[in-house]
C-alpha cells in the first residue's frame, strides 16, 4: 500500500506522507566528454557549431574512404572574409587532427588565391608523377 501512495506522488510530483520516503531515481552514469570530440569521435552524439562540422566533414570522409579500403588526402583552401566567416580560423584551431591525416589546409590571401591554389592541386596528376612528388615533400616539410 504505501508504495502505491509512494510512486503516485512521484507521478504527480505531490510531496511524500510523512514518514514515507521517495525513492530517488536511478543515477545515470556520465560520459567522458573532450572539446577534441567534435573532430576525433567516431561514434556518440556531438556538439559542434555548423562551421565546425565543415572542418569535420573531410575527416569523416577520410574515414569512409578508408573502410571502403580507398586511400585517400585532402588539400583545402580558405581565406579571411569569406562568407564562411570564420572558417580559416576553425581550421587553424583542427591543424593537429587534420596533421594526423593526410590533409593540408593552406590559407588563401583572397578568394582568388584560394581557388587557384585548390584548382592546382586538382591538376597536378597532369604534370606527372615527378611533379605530384615534389609539390607533396614541399607541403610536409
Amino acid at each position: 500500500m504505501s508504495q502505491q501512495i509512494v510512486s503516485s506522488a512521484v507521478r504527480t510530483g505531490a510531496s511524500s506522507p510523512p514518514g514515507v520516503q521517495q525513492a530517488s531515481p536511478p543515477a545515470v552514469p556520465l560520459c567522458h566528454v573532450s572539446l577534441d570530440d567534435k573532430y576525433q569521435a567516431r561514434t556518440g552524439r556531438i556538439y559542434l557549431s555548423g562551421i565546425q562540422a565543415l572542418v569535420r566533414l573531410p575527416l569523416v570522409q577520410r574515414l569512409r574512404d578508408q573502410a571502403a579500403g580507398i586511400n585517400t588526402g585532402g588539400f583545402i583552401s580558405a581565406y579571411r572574409g569569406s562568407p564562411f566567416g570564420g572558417l580559416d580560423e576553425a581550421y587553424w584551431a583542427a591543424k593537429k587532427h587534420l596533421d594526423e591525416n593526410p590533409m593540408r589546409f593552406i590559407p588563401g590571401i583572397n578568394e582568388d588565391m584560394a581557388a587557384s591554389s585548390v584548382w592546382g592541386k586538382q591538376q597536378l596528376h597532369l604534370l606527372g608523377e615527378s611533379h605530384e612528388k615534389q609539390n607533396n615533400r614541399k607541403l610536409t616539410s
